[in-house]
């Protein structure tokens, strides 16, 4: 992970113009809320003021009401680890299915089934079973 919080020493955000100053703007709205302004507020207040300071300015000042809109966006770690899991769990479902397609074709190869029915029921493909065939030839 990179780490673009402002700070001076901070060898990535001296590389590029754009990063510092969007890393400028983010701890001028962090300021804010710690001082207690209200969400809205800080933002406002540090996109107004990079602007005057001529920082990411011209952006800024063209795109001012989608930037608000855009940092207004509060973030829900709660519900980022909830699609993040929901996603692992779709994705373990999808494996274990795979899995079991792949072990009900390897036990219809052994039963010498055709590959033709064996893709048919299974949705192997032609390919994935010459390999089990072989894998199972091997073995023996």
């Amino acid at each position: 992970m990179v780490d673009i919080r402002y700070n001076m020493g901070n060898e990535i955000l001296a590389r590029s113009a754009s990063l510092c100053g969007y890393a400028i703007l983010i701890a001028v709205i962090e300021d804010g809320l710690q001082r207690g302004l209200p969400r809205d507020e800080a933002i406002r207040d540090a996109v107004d003021m990079c602007i005057e300071l001529g920082i990411l300015a011209a952006y800024l000042d063209e795109n001012y009401r989608e930037v608000l809109h855009m940092l207004g966006f509060e973030y829900d770690a709660d519900l980022e680890r909830e699609v993040i899991e929901e996603e692992a769990i779709e994705k373990g479902i999808e494996q274990g299915s795979e899995q079991m397609a792949l072990n009900i074709a390897l036990n219809m190869l052994k039963a010498q089934q055709t590959p033709a029915f064996i893709t048919k029921m299974t949705g192997v493909t032609a390919r994935r079973l010459r390999a089990l065939r072989k894998e199972l030839e091997a073995q023996v």
